[in-house]
Formats: C-alpha cells, structure tokens, sequence
C-alpha cells in the first residue's frame, strides 16, 4: 500500500494498494470467504433472515 496526503487538503491521507498488496489479498479473499460460511452455517434460514435484519438495522441506524 502506497499513501500520500492530498495537495489541497492535507488532512486527507490518499492509500493505494500495491500490485503486491493485490497478490496478497487474492490469495486471502478465498480463505476468508470460506471463514465466514463456515460461521454462517451454524444458522438456519429463518436464523440468518433475522441476523441480517439485525445488521441492516444497526448500518442505518433505524429500527
């Protein structure tokens, strides 16, 4: 990952992934892909409908 601050407004900070940073994460994207189904899998589907309802609740902050 390269960073770099913002010319005109250096509070911001500019990131860009490296060809290497990309390798690295193709080869961690499978292994944490299969991570999360093998957590989610311990749900049913009535379970899993309820728990994303939750998290969309809790993403915008409306019940």
């Amino acid at each position: 990952m390269t960073r770099d601050r913002s010319r005109p407004d250096r509070r911001q900070v500019r990131c860009r992934l490296t060809p290497a940073g990309d390798q690295l994460l193709a080869t961690l994207d499978p292994v944490m892909d299969d991570t999360d189904i093998a957590t989610m899998s311990v749900l049913n589907d009535e379970a899993l409908a309820q728990f994303i309802e939750l998290l969309a609740t809790v993403r915008t902050g409306q019940a």
